[in-house]
């Protein structure tokens, strides 16, 4: 039986803080082995510490579902807020069978917040959540401390979700050099918009480093700087599937990488306009090894105002020759032949 966060002293009129209350109720909830339920209502809160058994080496993670993400609201009580933390102080002990759904996640005018920050989570899921204007990243997916996989976050997916207004990133993952053990994260049929707006910062949708990052069915849309942005160095990213992804009106490039060892697009769009103006779609630099990255079909748009771009460029001493392939066949220009617009830059082109 779930329990009600009201039953435990939560109110959810916009103005009390209700963070001892939620605090009670998710600590009363995981140790009972059952879910929380938050009703329709606007909770402030402060940093929320998500409680993580150490018995064996995967336990069971929280269950926290609202009434959707217009009416069960957290909302951020101060400044540096992590609305929802995990924390993991324990070597090669995980949470595993997460699952937040059906919230709201508002930053509440506070500065330097976070929405989500995962950490030592396996087989999570974030369905139906909005995650809402001025978090400085709405996902910060933490990965810090014990060297390989102790501490890693796997099988992340974010279902149905819409995370928007991030001042530097949409999610970030919080790497540490030679790392990259954020591994199988999942979008489906989820939009990143409007994130990176800080002033100097290079921020975007997505900043990301692991293994195997898929995309369904999603956007990323009016980001500022990057769309998505791959780093390189030791500790290569490896292996993304982008099925029926798109970037629309992301300023600067849609994509941005340093080094990949597999990246694969089926059905990609990259769309831009007059408004939203860029001068790369998907931009490589192999400064680490770039590898076997493949676009089997895709739609491009760049309107006249987008110039000098380049839809497909790639260079770099670390590019592998001949790996980095688009099939032109099943490329669609639209909009597209403006002065100073160049299709293929360092692509072997079928």
């Amino acid at each position: 039986m779930s329990i009600n966060v009201m039953s435990y002293g939560a109110v959810g009129d916009g103005m009390t803080n209700d963070t001892v209350a939620v605090q009670l109720a998710i600590d009363t909830a995981y140790a009972a082995g059952t879910s929380v339920y938050v009703p329709k209502g606007r909770y402030l809160v402060d940093t929320l510490n998500m409680p993580f058994s150490f018995a064996n080496t995967l336990n069971q993670g929280n269950y926290i579902y609202g009434d959707g993400p217009f009416s069960s609201i957290f909302a951020a009580a101060s400044n540096n807020t992590t609305i929802f933390n995990w924390s993991q102080p324990v070597a090669d002990k995980f949470q595993f069978g997460v699952e937040i759904v059906g919230l709201g996640l508002d930053s509440n005018g506070k500065s330097n917040c976070i929405g989500l920050r995962p950490h030592a989570v396996y087989n999570t899921r974030f369905k139906d959540l909005y995650i809402r204007e001025g978090f400085k990243n709405c996902v910060e997916i933490k990965n810090q401390g014990n060297p390989g996989d102790v501490d890693a976050c796997n099988h992340l997916m974010f279902d149905a979700c819409r995370l928007e207004g991030a001042s530097n990133w949409g999610i970030f993952s919080d790497l540490r050099s030679g790392n990259n053990e954020n591994s199988f994260i999942h979008l489906r049929n989820t939009t990143i918009n409007r994130c990176g707006t800080a002033a100097g910062q290079i921020g975007g949708g997505i900043y990301w480093r692991g293994q195997m990052l898929q995309f369904d069915s999603s956007a990323i849309v009016t980001c500022v700087n990057r769309g998505l942005y791959i780093e390189g160095g030791a500790g290569l990213g490896s292996n993304i599937l982008a099925n029926s992804l798109t970037f629309e009106n992301n300023t600067g490039m849609s994509i941005q990488c340093y080094g990949i060892t597999v990246m694969e697009f089926n059905n990609l769009q990259i769309y831009n306009n007059d408004n939203y103006k860029a001068n790369y779609g998907i931009w490589l630099n192999a400064q680490s090894l770039i590898a076997n990255v493949r676009v089997n079909s895709a739609k491009i748009r760049a309107t006249s105002g987008n110039t000098p771009y380049t839809a497909f460029a790639a260079l770099g001493a670390n590019l592998g020759a001949g790996t980095i392939v688009v099939d032109d066949k099943q490329v669609r220009w639209d909009l597209f032949g403006a002065p100073g617009q160049t299709k293929y830059s360092g692509w072997t082109v079928v």
